[in-house]
């Protein structure tokens, strides 16, 4: 029902996804917020990265202070920039999300889902 990761700071939470055989081509993605309301800790600055081996990153999709997520229950498509085959695929909260200092702050990312669109590609060993 929601996706949820915790660190110890805004920045640099994370949310990886193995595709394990497969890699995946990005062409798109779609995040829809969870049911708070405006300014209850949405996604405001994130980054979309992909890697072959889960070592080496490469940004395929940056956003600084967007308001679209700020809302219970809102839904975006963001178009890539980069696109390249990977297996693995990373949402880092890169800065302060909606709310960041309310209540005496907290660190978190929190959404609700994550869909990712283009072209998979199952790898035979």
């Amino acid at each position: 029902d929601k996706i949820y990761a915790k660190k110890t700071d805004a920045q640099n939470a994370v949310i990886t996804f193995d595709f394990k055989e497969m890699e995946i081509e990005i062409t798109a993605y779609s995040i829809q917020s969870y049911n708070n309301g405006p300014g209850d800790g949405h996604l405001k600055n994130w980054a979309i990265e992909v890697s072959k081996d889960g070592e080496k990153w490469t940004q395929i999709d940056e956003r600084s202070n967007s308001a679209e997520l700020n809302g219970s229950d809102f839904s975006s498509t963001f178009r890539v920039s980069k696109k390249l085959f990977a297996r693995f695929c990373r949402l880092r909260q890169t800065g302060e999300y909606w709310g960041n200092n309310v209540n005496g702050g907290g660190c978190h990312l929190i959404i609700r889902r994550i869909e990712f669109y283009g072209k998979l590609k199952i790898n035979k060993t």
